[in-house]
C-alpha cells in the first residue's frame, strides 16, 4: 500500500502476486478500505471497449 501512496511510483507498473488469486473487484475493495480513496472495477463489453479506445484514437476504423 506505501507503494501506491508515494509519488515516486507515479506511472510505473508492478506486478503484485500473493498467495491467494483475487478478481480485479476484490483488489479494487481492498485498495478503497486501506486507502480510503475510490477505487472502481469496470468490466466493459469488447464493443464498449473497442467503442472507449476508438474516441480515443487508438483503434482504427476501416
Amino acid at each position: 500500500m506505501k507503494t501506491l501512496l508515494n509519488k515516486q511510483h507515479i506511472w510505473k507498473a508492478y506486478d503484485l502476486t500473493g498467495n491467494e488469486a483475487l478478481s480485479y473487484q476484490e483488489a479494487a475493495e481492498i485498495f478503497n478500505n486501506k486507502t480510503g480513496e475510490t477505487f472502481t472495477y469496470f468490466n466493459p463489453s469488447i464493443y464498449e471497449f473497442w467503442k472507449t479506445y476508438r474516441k480515443k484514437g487508438i483503434v482504427q476504423t476501416k
